[in-house]
């Protein structure tokens, strides 16, 4: 009787492809040559509003300077805010939070972002009421009713646009290029640049906010979210603001 054993066969998992094998990769980033662009294009913008309001001012006299600043910043800004869009967000795939990194860092980064701001606006409000001189576009244009409520919806509209332009778009960009130390000055000079016309004539405010600059940078670089940035710009300005109404 010629009976073959039994012999016990083990079942062979089918096997699986590698993980991810069938995912997506993830989005890629911003581009240096698609920083360049945007960046080109809203100097582009911004030149050509600037040339116009030059040109407005010098036509019709400092009483259209209100409207002609009003103009161009609503442009410029809409261009900074589409782009920094475009380019961070729509042409990658990434939803706004993705993009701009609009994650919850925690409370503590906020809290400690909060308390950093209010001391560096008071401490700057005690050196400026000092040794400012008081000039500059901003001081001429709240000499007016309608001029302080302008630099007032500026100033708290500001860092909406700001933050997702220069620590959204432009940080990530030149931090992966460079690296962090070099792009954290980097982007806090060129932050501080970009306020030189309205502050050209008082060189302590503008040392003041090339201070919060790097703060900004700086909570960008160690938190990996634009949200504690985003808020701490938010309550320097609005400190700011309010020292200057009601103090």
């Amino acid at each position: 009787m010629d009976e073959q054993a039994d012999i016990p066969v083990t079942a062979v998992p089918e096997q699986e492809p590698p993980a991810g094998l069938d995912t997506p990769p993830p989005p890629a980033g911003t581009t240096v040559v698609e920083l360049l662009v945007a960046v080109g294009i809203i100097w582009g913008i911004e030149l050509f509003c600037g040339i116009i309001s030059s040109a407005v001012l010098l036509l019709s006299g400092p009483r259209n300077m209100l409207w002609s600043i009003m103009a161009s910043t609503i442009l410029s800004w809409g261009a900074t805010l589409g782009l920094s869009w475009y380019f961070v967000c729509r042409r990658h795939g990434k939803t706004v939070v993705e993009g701009f990194a609009l994650k919850n860092p925690g409370a503590r980064p906020i809290v400690w972002g909060v308390a950093v701001s209010v001391a560096i606006a008071m401490g700057g409000l005690v050196l400026m009421s000092h040794f400012s001189t008081g000039k500059g576009l901003l001081a001429e244009l709240a000499a007016t009713p309608a001029g302080l409520a302008f630099v007032v919806c500026l100033s708290l509209l500001a860092p909406l646009v700001e933050e997702p332009y220069y620590r959204g778009l432009i940080f990530p960009v030149a931090r992966k290029t460079l690296g962090g130390a070099a792009a954290v000055p980097i982007v806090a000079l060129w932050f501080t640049a970009a306020h030189f016309m309205q502050l050209f004539e008082d060189p302590v405010g503008l040392a003041v906010i090339l201070v919060i600059a790097v703060q900004y940078t700086l909570q960008k670089h160690l938190h990996g979210s634009l949200v504690p940035s985003l808020v701490s710009h938010l309550v320097y300005n609005a400190v700011v603001i309010a020292a200057y109404l009601f103090l």
